[in-house]
């Protein structure tokens, strides 16, 4: 869910709100979190190319992984169906 959704949903948020606080930095944290596994995935794809020039199917995984954290929403919709 986008910031802005969530905050247009919420009541009664000032600047000095406490809940604006927790909700800013849950999805700061949420965002490191998925920085970290798609800078994860990205290095690794780059180890496996460089050592070995390995097979197609090892880097579209990979390629693969990636693309479902850059894109949460949809890879949740598509898991759902399978």
């Amino acid at each position: 869910e986008k910031l802005t959704d969530i905050l247009e949903k919420k009541e009664n948020l000032t600047i000095y709100s406490k809940e604006l606080l927790i909700i800013l930095n849950n999805f700061h944290n949420d965002r490191i979190l998925i920085e970290n596994s798609l800078n994860e995935y990205q290095i690794q794809r780059e180890i496996l190319y460089l050592r070995t020039v390995c097979e197609h199917f090892i880097l579209s995984s990979i390629d693969d992984k990636i693309w479902r954290i850059c894109n949460p929403s949809y890879a949740c919709k598509v898991s759902r169906k399978f």
